[in-house]
């Protein structure tokens, strides 16, 4: 007997399909042999839902790539002010590759500059002493407004760095301009004051 309802051959007693557990017609009986072509109905796989899965998967997948790219940097924690951050950072401490990592080409020096600027930067260094200088940006505030690739990061609040036990501040208000370069943030000057 056949499965009406997949079409699995079954034993003539049984009252249940063997594949898919369907219930067999009791009064009708047939010996072997393929079953009709109305009562033919397709076979699927085990799972067939499972294609759908896949694809469904991936799809969400791409799509959050294409949103992380996007949004730009977002996914990494790569932000307007994370940038400004880490570039007051690199400024207070005089780290010049860090402060020149996150400058924007706009920005960025000659040869000629990047050794004059390697010697200021390695006199103040030693002017300081043979010690490291701590800065301490966890009193300042950063406040960003985006549009597209560009962004204006607001800085107020308290830097403190100290050097050979001396500690100083500086009470910062200023508003950095930053933009997104080579999927990276970077900071690119000071924005004006807005005048009366």
């Amino acid at each position: 007997m056949f499965c009406p309802a997949c079409g699995s051959p079954n034993d003539e007693q049984s009252r249940f399909c063997i594949r898919c557990g369907g219930p067999l017609p009791s009064g009708v009986r047939r010996s072997a042999g393929p079953a009709p072509a109305a009562a033919t109905v397709p076979r699927r796989g085990r799972f067939p839902w499972l294609p759908v899965l896949l694809v469904g998967a991936l799809l969400v997948v791409l799509a959050g790539v294409v949103l992380a790219r996007f949004i730009g940097g977002l996914a990494l924690g790569d932000s307007p002010e994370r940038a400004t951050r880490e570039y007051l950072q690199a400024v207070a401490s005089m780290d010049l590759k860090k402060m020149l990592a996150r400058t924007c080409s706009k920005y960025q020096p000659t040869a000629t500059e990047l050794d004059e600027g390697r010697s200021y930067w390695e006199q103040r260094r030693q002017s300081v002493g043979s010690g490291q200088v701590q800065v301490d940006v966890s009193d300042l505030q950063f406040r960003s407004r985006r549009e597209g690739a560009t962004a204006d990061v607001w800085v107020g609040g308290t830097l403190r760095f100290s050097t050979l036990g001396s500690a100083e501040t500086q009470e910062m208000d200023i508003t950095y301009q930053v933009v997104r370069e080579k999927g990276k943030w970077r900071v690119c000057g000071e924005v004006p004051l807005a005048s009366n």
